[in-house]
């Protein structure tokens, strides 16, 4: 409902301050509306106060977002240009929790992620196909130490060791594994006993099978309805 009050709240002219409104009895009371079409409502001096008000409010809010995003974009252009991208990362958290420290890339040999925290002669073992023996042949062959750790490796060092592993003296990785596969297809395809026993997963060394052999035999399945 609509009463001088609430007309003077929100800086509308009353009543009493329009010229030939009139109202309309219903049956909720007496309402006052706005004046007839083709009348001029009289604005009051405090309506136009606050419609100015409003209008300044609004504008400072928006001035001041503003400000606030553009000094902060301002400030992180500028300590991005004084920090480093390792110190940007590994910074605290905006919650206060330290950043996991990030970990240098492994050394990538033969096409293989060697561990950076054995030394070198271990972790030349995580190539397929090189061993202890062969692992030290190519230090030796290289002239690097032994003892020192994968991650302190130069760049000339790992270099070496590539060009070393992929001398054709060396079968490993891809090519061993290729090989391994054709030789047991062609056992499988000249029937001989290691042939057959690599088809039905048994061992083929003259192993017993009776009781073990899980490994190729695989997990036991249990026989439903077995009487003793």
């Amino acid at each position: 409902r609509i009463t001088p009050e609430c007309l003077f709240f929100f800086g509308l002219p009353s009543s009493t301050m329009m010229q030939d409104s009139h109202s309309i009895s219903s049956a909720y009371g007496t309402y006052y509306n706005v004046p007839v079409e083709g009348e001029v409502q009289q604005e009051t001096l405090f309506s136009k106060f606050s419609k100015v008000a409003v209008g300044v409010l609004v504008g400072a809010a928006v001035v001041a977002t503003t400000m606030t995003v553009y000094v902060g974009l301002q400030d992180a252009e500028t300590e991005f240009e004084t920090q480093s991208v390792f110190n940007l990362l590994t910074r605290p958290t905006l919650y206060g929790g330290a950043r996991p420290t990030l970990q240098p890339l492994e050394a990538r040999v033969a096409g293989v992620d060697i561990p950076n925290a054995k030394r070198v002669e271990i972790a030349l073992q995580s190539v397929y196909g090189v061993g202890p023996k062969i692992a030290k042949d190519i230090l030796e062959a290289t002239g690097i130490d032994p003892d020192i750790r994968a991650k302190d490796l130069s760049e000339d060092q790992l270099t070496q060791l590539r060009e070393e592993l992929n001398k054709p003296d060396y079968v490993i990785e891809g090519d061993l594994r290729r090989d391994i596969r054709m030789n047991i297809a062609r056992l499988q395809e000249i029937r001989s006993y290691r042939g057959i026993r690599h088809r039905m997963n048994l061992p083929m060394r003259g192993q017993h099978t009776k009781n073990n052999a899980r490994t190729r035999k695989g997990k036991r399945i249990a026989v439903p309805g077995k009487k003793k």
